[in-house]
């Protein structure tokens, strides 16, 4: 939507600038254990944190569709940073291919800032907060490897491990300048992450719950609505591959989910001003799976490494403004040389076409005679 900048000017003296930090409670304390190979070090840090105020000249540099502003003013700085319930290791174990470990959980972290600039009434705030926070990676990878041969590297045990949750998460920003404001705002819920890469492949898998988001721009940017949101329900993403070569076939897959999507009227209105469409929250869902033999590195230059490759298009499933459409298929290569040659099936039900086309043509949305085109097709 829009370009933002605050930074000090080049020319300027040194800001005044006052920080506390501050660190309480009984359960804090660090144990560091090493020795020539090994390194562990374990913490528990009950509550702590950091406060800063100061004062200095700041540029403000805003670009927002057709509108822009931009001013040299002081400007009164304050950030606080406070986190609760810190605890975790970090290890390190040297070797031929040394191996790094994290494990970092917090019960809860916020982080307050803001920037205002009184004589040109400009500000910016800035709020973010998140709670049981959860992080851990073990990776045992030998870099020069990874680069120089990176599936050898995997097929001789190199790995890496990474998961990360957070209970809840949230975040807002505003931006008051003399055009107008911008703010932003998301919250979301029970989020996980996973990602690892070894000698039976990569994966990703990343959930979402419960997503909110609001976004809120000047009237000279030129948009057609100042402010809108949007909310969903579920977002899984998950994707799977073989990276290490094999004579035998490699199973891979690709999981994709977004679950009730739901936008307000200012976004319908810009086309259904008279609220004729369906406004559910739609759906996507997709899913795939199959298997290949990767013959040579995926980074190795040459023709496409797979062949004997199968696929399934085990559901496909999209549901807007009172349509869906359903699916699947399967794919199989029987070709060589490179290039995909092979037999391939799909399977497709749409309902609720008819009505949708009606609608559009009845809004001036679609000309009659596309439409006719479109129903000779169902």
């Amino acid at each position: 939507f829009g370009d933002f900048t605050a930074t000090p000017p080049l020319d300027t003296a040194e800001a005044d600038i006052d920080g506390e930090f501050f660190l309480e409670g009984g359960e804090t304390g660090i144990d560091v254990r090493r020795n020539p190979e090994a390194r562990d070090i374990r913490f528990t840090l009950a509550r702590f944190g950091l406060e800063v105020t100061g004062a200095g000249p700041m540029d403000l540099d805003i670009d927002i569709g057709d509108a822009s502003s931009q001013s040299t003013s002081s400007a009164d700085m304050a950030a606080a940073v406070t986190i609760e319930g810190l605890s975790g290791a970090i290890g390190f174990l040297s070797g031929d291919i040394p191996r790094h470990t994290l494990e970092l959980s917090l019960s809860e972290m916020t982080w307050d800032q803001n920037i205002i600039a009184p004589h040109d009434g400009g500000s910016i705030l800035f709020d973010m907060a998140l709670s049981d926070f959860d992080l851990t990676y073990d990776v045992l990878i030998s870099l020069s490897d990874l680069e120089r041969a990176p599936a050898e590297a995997l097929a001789a045990g190199q790995y890496a491990r990474a998961s990360a949750s957070i209970a809840d998460f949230a975040y807002s920003f505003a931006a008051d300048t003399p055009e107008g404001a911008m703010t932003a705002e998301t919250s979301s819920r029970d989020s996980e992450t996973e990602i690892r890469l070894d000698r039976t492949g990569f994966r990703y898998a990343g959930t979402a719950g419960e997503t909110d988001a609001r976004i809120g721009m000047p009237e000279q940017s030129g948009l057609p609505f100042s402010d809108v949101g949007y909310s969903i329900a579920r977002t899984t993403a998950e994707l799977a591959f073989p990276v290490v070569p094999s004579d035998e076939p490699q199973d891979f897959s690709l999981n994709l989910a977004l679950i009730g999507l739901a936008t307000e009227d200012a976004v319908w209105n810009l086309f259904d001003p008279d609220a004729r469409l369906l406004r559910d929250p739609a759906d996507l869902e997709i899913e795939i799976e199959g298997s290949t033999i990767l013959t040579a590195d995926l980074t190795a230059d040459g023709p496409q490494p797979l062949s004997s490759t199968q696929a399934r298009l085990n559901k496909l499933r999209l549901t807007i403004a009172g349509v869906e459409l359903t699916g699947d298929g399967s794919a199989t290569e029987t070709g060589s040389g490179g290039e995909f040659q092979g037999e391939a099936q799909l399977n497709l039900t749409l309902t609720g076409a008819h009505t949708l086309l009606d609608t559009l043509v009845d809004l001036g949305l679609l000309p009659d005679e596309q439409a006719m085109g479109a129903r000779m097709m169902l």
